[in-house]
Protein backbone atom coordinates (compact mmCIF):
# COMPACT_ATOMS: atom_id res chain seq x y z
CA UNK A 1 0.00 0.00 0.00
CA UNK A 2 1.39 3.58 -0.85
CA UNK A 3 2.31 5.98 2.24
CA UNK A 4 -0.85 8.35 1.20
CA UNK A 5 -3.49 5.87 1.29
CA UNK A 6 -2.31 4.46 4.91
CA UNK A 7 -2.42 7.96 6.37
CA UNK A 8 -5.73 8.41 4.75
CA UNK A 9 -7.18 4.94 6.17
CA UNK A 10 -5.51 5.51 9.30
CA UNK A 11 -6.89 8.98 9.78
CA UNK A 12 -10.78 7.16 9.06
CA UNK A 13 -10.04 5.25 12.15
CA UNK A 14 -8.94 7.31 14.44
CA UNK A 15 -10.52 11.08 13.74
CA UNK A 16 -13.59 12.34 13.69
CA UNK A 17 -13.35 12.39 9.67
CA UNK A 18 -12.82 15.91 9.41
CA UNK A 19 -10.02 17.55 7.27
CA UNK A 20 -9.59 21.37 6.98
CA UNK A 21 -6.94 23.26 4.68
CA UNK A 22 -5.83 24.27 1.46
CA UNK A 23 -3.96 21.69 -1.28
CA UNK A 24 -0.53 22.85 -2.52
CA UNK A 25 2.74 21.41 -4.80
CA UNK A 26 3.45 19.26 -1.70
CA UNK A 27 0.29 17.75 -0.12
CA UNK A 28 -2.12 17.49 -3.39
CA UNK A 29 -1.29 13.58 -3.51
CA UNK A 30 -2.49 13.49 0.24
CA UNK A 31 -5.86 15.57 -1.10
CA UNK A 32 -6.34 12.70 -3.95
CA UNK A 33 -5.88 10.32 -1.62
CA UNK A 34 -8.65 12.02 0.80
CA UNK A 35 -11.09 12.39 -2.39
CA UNK A 36 -11.14 9.03 -2.53
CA UNK A 37 -12.05 8.16 1.28
CA UNK A 38 -15.26 9.00 3.45
CA UNK A 39 -13.20 11.81 4.78
CA UNK A 40 -14.84 14.95 4.99
CA UNK A 41 -12.50 17.74 3.38
CA UNK A 42 -13.29 21.56 3.47
CA UNK A 43 -10.96 23.90 1.62
CA UNK A 44 -10.73 27.00 4.29
CA UNK A 45 -10.14 30.72 2.71
CA UNK A 46 -6.89 30.47 4.56
CA UNK A 47 -4.75 27.71 6.70
CA UNK A 48 -5.03 30.12 9.48
CA UNK A 49 -8.84 29.54 9.44
CA UNK A 50 -8.25 25.64 8.95
CA UNK A 51 -6.94 25.92 11.92
CA UNK A 52 -9.83 27.47 13.51
CA UNK A 53 -12.19 25.25 12.06
CA UNK A 54 -10.42 22.02 13.40
CA UNK A 55 -10.28 23.31 17.31
CA UNK A 56 -13.93 24.16 16.82
CA UNK A 57 -14.28 20.92 15.46
CA UNK A 58 -12.73 19.10 18.33
CA UNK A 59 -14.74 21.13 20.83
CA UNK A 60 -18.08 19.71 18.90
CA UNK A 61 -17.09 16.38 18.76
CA UNK A 62 -14.14 16.10 21.47
CA UNK A 63 -12.18 14.14 18.77
CA UNK A 64 -9.44 15.27 17.38
CA UNK A 65 -9.60 16.44 13.57
CA UNK A 66 -6.83 17.00 10.94
CA UNK A 67 -5.53 20.31 9.00
CA UNK A 68 -3.46 19.02 5.45
CA UNK A 69 -1.42 21.91 4.65
CA UNK A 70 1.54 22.45 1.93
CA UNK A 71 5.07 23.71 2.81
CA UNK A 72 6.36 27.72 3.03
CA UNK A 73 3.78 30.40 3.51
CA UNK A 74 1.19 27.64 3.99
CA UNK A 75 2.42 26.37 6.72
CA UNK A 76 3.43 29.37 8.64
CA UNK A 77 -0.03 30.48 8.19
CA UNK A 78 -1.27 27.95 10.37
CA UNK A 79 1.25 29.37 13.51
CA UNK A 80 -1.32 32.45 14.79
CA UNK A 81 -4.41 29.74 15.67
CA UNK A 82 -2.01 27.18 16.69
CA UNK A 83 -0.47 29.37 19.21
CA UNK A 84 -4.01 29.96 20.41
CA UNK A 85 -4.90 26.22 20.07
CA UNK A 86 -1.71 25.32 22.49
CA UNK A 87 -2.81 27.79 24.78
CA UNK A 88 -6.32 27.21 25.40
CA UNK A 89 -5.20 23.16 25.55
CA UNK A 90 -7.08 22.04 22.58
CA UNK A 91 -5.57 19.14 20.66
CA UNK A 92 -5.16 18.98 16.18
CA UNK A 93 -3.11 17.27 14.29
CA UNK A 94 -1.57 19.08 11.34
CA UNK A 95 0.08 17.08 8.22
CA UNK A 96 2.30 19.27 6.20
CA UNK A 97 3.52 18.12 3.03
CA UNK A 98 7.62 19.34 2.73
CA UNK A 99 9.94 19.76 0.08
CA UNK A 100 11.53 16.32 -1.30
CA UNK A 101 13.90 14.79 1.05
CA UNK A 102 16.98 14.55 -1.18
CA UNK A 103 16.70 18.56 -1.70
CA UNK A 104 16.73 19.56 1.59
CA UNK A 105 19.27 21.76 2.08
CA UNK A 106 20.05 22.47 -2.05
CA UNK A 107 18.23 25.45 -2.44
CA UNK A 108 14.65 23.23 -2.50
CA UNK A 109 11.11 25.59 -3.38
CA UNK A 110 9.41 26.80 -0.06
CA UNK A 111 12.26 24.60 1.91
CA UNK A 112 12.45 25.61 5.82
CA UNK A 113 15.24 23.23 7.12
CA UNK A 114 16.93 25.87 8.54
CA UNK A 115 20.32 25.27 6.14
CA UNK A 116 21.61 27.95 3.92
CA UNK A 117 19.88 31.03 5.54
CA UNK A 118 16.23 29.41 5.17
CA UNK A 119 13.87 29.90 8.19
CA UNK A 120 13.93 26.20 10.84
CA UNK A 121 10.01 25.28 10.71
CA UNK A 122 10.62 22.83 13.52
CA UNK A 123 11.73 25.57 15.75
CA UNK A 124 9.01 27.66 15.07
CA UNK A 125 6.56 25.50 15.56
CA UNK A 126 8.39 23.79 19.04
CA UNK A 127 7.11 26.38 21.29
CA UNK A 128 3.05 25.99 20.22
CA UNK A 129 2.99 21.83 19.76
CA UNK A 130 3.20 19.10 21.97
CA UNK A 131 5.08 17.21 19.22
CA UNK A 132 6.56 18.66 15.78
CA UNK A 133 8.40 15.82 13.92
CA UNK A 134 9.87 15.86 10.61
CA UNK A 135 10.27 12.41 9.11
CA UNK A 136 13.45 11.33 7.15
CA UNK A 137 12.15 7.87 6.58
CA UNK A 138 9.07 6.59 4.88
CA UNK A 139 8.82 3.46 7.34
CA UNK A 140 8.63 6.13 10.24
CA UNK A 141 5.61 7.90 9.03
CA UNK A 142 2.60 5.72 10.34
CA UNK A 143 4.94 5.15 14.32
CA UNK A 144 4.69 8.88 14.07
CA UNK A 145 1.44 9.91 13.29
CA UNK A 146 -0.20 7.59 15.20
CA UNK A 147 2.57 9.04 18.32
CA UNK A 148 1.11 12.37 17.08
CA UNK A 149 -2.30 12.09 17.61
CA UNK A 150 -1.84 10.21 21.32
CA UNK A 151 -0.42 12.73 22.25
CA UNK A 152 -2.29 16.07 21.47
CA UNK A 153 -5.17 14.00 22.52
CA UNK A 154 -3.21 13.56 25.91
CA UNK A 155 -1.60 16.98 26.28
CA UNK A 156 -4.68 18.44 24.96
CA UNK A 157 -2.42 20.44 22.31
CA UNK A 158 -1.24 20.73 18.37
CA UNK A 159 0.79 17.90 17.09
CA UNK A 160 2.90 18.55 13.39
CA UNK A 161 4.05 15.99 11.53
CA UNK A 162 5.98 17.28 8.74
CA UNK A 163 6.18 14.68 5.50
CA UNK A 164 8.68 15.13 2.33
CA UNK A 165 6.42 15.07 -0.71
CA UNK A 166 8.38 11.96 -2.21
CA UNK A 167 7.21 9.65 0.85
CA UNK A 168 3.79 10.02 -0.65
CA UNK A 169 3.96 7.21 -3.41
CA UNK A 170 6.61 4.98 -1.12
CA UNK A 171 5.24 1.53 -0.46
CA UNK A 172 4.66 0.43 3.53
CA UNK A 173 4.60 -2.89 4.90
CA UNK A 174 1.32 -4.63 6.91
CA UNK A 175 3.49 -4.05 10.20
CA UNK A 176 3.94 -0.52 8.92
CA UNK A 177 0.67 -0.35 8.63
CA UNK A 178 -0.25 -1.67 12.13
CA UNK A 179 1.82 0.61 14.16
CA UNK A 180 1.15 0.87 18.12
CA UNK A 181 -1.39 2.35 17.82
CA UNK A 182 -3.00 4.87 19.69
CA UNK A 183 -4.49 4.65 23.58
CA UNK A 184 -8.54 5.12 23.79
CA UNK A 185 -9.23 7.94 26.02
CA UNK A 186 -10.17 6.99 29.68
CA UNK A 187 -13.58 7.68 29.75
CA UNK A 188 -14.14 10.46 32.33
CA UNK A 189 -17.25 8.73 33.71
CA UNK A 190 -16.54 9.45 37.41
CA UNK A 191 -16.40 13.09 36.53
CA UNK A 192 -19.83 13.91 37.66
CA UNK A 193 -20.67 11.60 40.49
CA UNK A 194 -17.22 13.80 41.75
CA UNK A 195 -19.21 17.39 40.98
CA UNK A 196 -22.01 15.34 42.58
CA UNK A 197 -20.06 14.62 45.95
CA UNK A 198 -18.99 18.69 46.25
CA UNK A 199 -23.06 19.56 45.50
CA UNK A 200 -24.50 17.39 48.48
CA UNK A 201 -22.26 19.22 50.92
CA UNK A 202 -23.96 23.13 49.39
CA UNK A 203 -27.14 24.52 50.44
CA UNK A 204 -29.29 24.31 47.02
CA UNK A 205 -32.31 26.49 49.06
CA UNK A 206 -29.76 29.54 49.27
CA UNK A 207 -28.27 29.49 45.48
CA UNK A 208 -27.29 32.86 45.82
CA UNK A 209 -24.59 31.68 48.21
CA UNK A 210 -23.50 29.23 45.49
CA UNK A 211 -21.51 29.90 42.45
CA UNK A 212 -19.52 28.00 39.91
CA UNK A 213 -16.62 29.08 37.80
CA UNK A 214 -15.51 26.70 34.85
CA UNK A 215 -12.62 27.60 32.86
CA UNK A 216 -10.85 26.58 29.87
CA UNK A 217 -9.99 23.23 30.67
CA UNK A 218 -13.92 22.26 30.55
CA UNK A 219 -13.51 21.70 27.29
CA UNK A 220 -11.26 19.11 28.05
CA UNK A 221 -13.78 16.68 29.77
CA UNK A 222 -14.68 14.01 27.49
CA UNK A 223 -17.97 14.04 28.75
CA UNK A 224 -18.32 17.67 28.48
CA UNK A 225 -22.26 17.41 27.68
CA UNK A 226 -23.06 15.44 30.41
CA UNK A 227 -21.68 18.15 32.68
CA UNK A 228 -23.41 20.77 31.32
CA UNK A 229 -26.49 19.33 31.42
CA UNK A 230 -25.80 18.44 35.12
CA UNK A 231 -24.37 22.19 35.75
CA UNK A 232 -28.21 23.50 34.21
CA UNK A 233 -30.21 20.99 36.31
CA UNK A 234 -28.50 22.39 39.95
CA UNK A 235 -29.42 25.76 38.63
CA UNK A 236 -26.70 27.28 40.46
CA UNK A 237 -25.32 30.69 39.72
CA UNK A 238 -22.05 30.66 37.39
CA UNK A 239 -19.37 32.32 35.64
CA UNK A 240 -16.82 31.47 33.20
CA UNK A 241 -13.28 32.21 31.92
CA UNK A 242 -12.90 33.87 27.97
CA UNK A 243 -11.76 30.85 26.86
CA UNK A 244 -14.79 29.07 27.99
CA UNK A 245 -17.24 31.07 27.15
CA UNK A 246 -20.66 29.05 25.72
CA UNK A 247 -20.13 26.25 27.39
CA UNK A 248 -23.23 26.68 29.58
CA UNK A 249 -26.48 29.10 28.32
CA UNK A 250 -25.25 32.73 28.86
CA UNK A 251 -28.97 34.01 28.49
CA UNK A 252 -29.25 31.55 31.59
CA UNK A 253 -30.86 34.18 34.47
CA UNK A 254 -28.18 31.84 36.62
CA UNK A 255 -24.46 33.51 34.17
CA UNK A 256 -23.05 36.37 36.36
CA UNK A 257 -20.68 36.78 33.59
CA UNK A 258 -16.69 35.92 32.30
CA UNK A 259 -14.03 36.87 34.61
CA UNK A 260 -10.63 37.76 33.43
CA UNK A 261 -9.70 39.77 30.42
CA UNK A 262 -13.40 40.40 30.04
CA UNK A 263 -14.24 40.45 33.57
CA UNK A 264 -16.89 42.59 34.85
CA UNK A 265 -17.56 44.43 38.09
CA UNK A 266 -20.36 42.28 38.65
CA UNK A 267 -18.54 38.97 38.17
CA UNK A 268 -16.14 40.07 41.19
CA UNK A 269 -18.64 41.33 43.06
CA UNK A 270 -20.27 38.15 42.53
CA UNK A 271 -16.69 35.99 43.80
CA UNK A 272 -16.46 38.12 46.81
CA UNK A 273 -20.19 37.71 48.12
CA UNK A 274 -19.89 34.12 47.16
CA UNK A 275 -19.56 31.71 50.80
CA UNK A 276 -19.40 28.58 48.30
CA UNK A 277 -17.26 28.13 45.21
CA UNK A 278 -16.63 25.22 42.81
CA UNK A 279 -13.86 25.80 40.19
CA UNK A 280 -14.19 23.51 37.31
CA UNK A 281 -11.38 23.57 35.44
CA UNK A 282 -9.69 26.53 35.79
CA UNK A 283 -6.00 27.39 36.16
CA UNK A 284 -4.76 27.63 38.96
CA UNK A 285 -3.06 31.01 38.80
CA UNK A 286 -6.31 32.51 38.14
CA UNK A 287 -7.92 30.78 41.26
CA UNK A 288 -5.29 31.88 43.52
CA UNK A 289 -5.62 35.40 42.29
CA UNK A 290 -8.91 35.60 44.33
CA UNK A 291 -6.90 34.52 47.20
CA UNK A 292 -9.80 32.68 48.40
CA UNK A 293 -9.92 28.91 50.17
CA UNK A 294 -11.47 26.90 47.09
CA UNK A 295 -12.71 23.07 45.73
CA UNK A 296 -11.32 22.39 42.55
CA UNK A 297 -11.87 20.03 40.32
Amino acid sequence: MLIKNAITEFLERKTNKLVFGMSGANIEELYESFSQATLNITIAKNENNAVAMAIGAFLKTQKISTIATTSGGALLNTIPMLAEAYTSRLPCLVIAGMPQHAQIGLGAFQETSGLNNTINIENLLAPITCKTSLIDDSRSIMQELSDSIEIALQEKRPAVILIPSNFWRAEVTQAEIEPQFIKELESDSTQEKVIQSYFSDLDLTKKDENLIVYGTEINSITNSKDLAELLNMKEIPFMGTPESKGFLNHSSPYFRGLIGVMESNNALTKIKEAKNIIFIGVKKNLMESFGLSLIHI
